[in-house]
């Protein structure tokens, strides 16, 4: 599972890093839902001092701290840094909608706050962010064999429980399904 929290993770940081000022729903999002991150920073903090407590004693565990109130301090070290960087996208927008508060009053309507962060979407330097490993993604394609051994019987089940569905004038039990390796040259 922590697999496919980083990914998450990494995802979140490749957009603040490369598309943010481009995704000013992220960022609202980000800011609207900041509890998820400080909730995943405490989980993992604790995640860090266990593998620590299992590895080196308590003494390692208590050097990481219980991360209380340093937003991603004791976070777990695969996590840190993205993590951190999350935090300071949090914080700048933060900053920037405290910033515009102009009555002493700020506007909790959330298009009045989209307007303000797509504001400060254009002013968004993403050099603040630390440097992470970008993640690159590739398509791994099934041989060719593959395909037809699951899509021919699946295809062939879909077209048969549409002719069953629309109670046709087809007898089903006659469509016969031919074996991958005996289908026609010309079909």
């Amino acid at each position: 599972s922590e697999h496919y929290l980083r990914i998450v993770l990494e995802l979140l940081n490749a957009v603040a890093s490369e598309s943010l000022e481009r995704n000013p729903e992220m960022a609202y999002v980000m800011l609207y839902k900041s509890e998820v991150f400080e909730t995943f920073a405490a989980a993992s903090s604790e995640m860090a001092r266990m593998e620590a407590r299992m590895r080196g004693g308590s003494m390692a565990a208590e050097a990481l701290g219980d991360g209380a109130g340093c937003e991603n301090g004791g976070a777990h070290p695969q996590f840190r840094n993205l993590l951190g960087n999350l935090f300071a996208v949090i914080r700048f927008f933060t900053r920037r909608l405290e910033g515009d508060d102009n009555d002493g009053e700020m506007s909790t309507s959330a298009s009045a706050l989209l307007v303000k962060v797509e504001a400060a979407c254009r002013s968004w330097q993403p050099n603040i962010l630390s440097d992470v490993h970008q993640t690159s993604y590739q398509y791994e394609e099934e041989p060719p064999k593959a395909h037809a051994e699951y899509f021919v019987p699946y295809v062939w089940r879909l077209a048969r429980n549409a002719v069953d569905q629309t109670k046709s004038y087809f007898d089903t039990d006659r469509i016969g399904l031919y074996a991958v390796d005996t289908v026609p040259k010309s079909f």
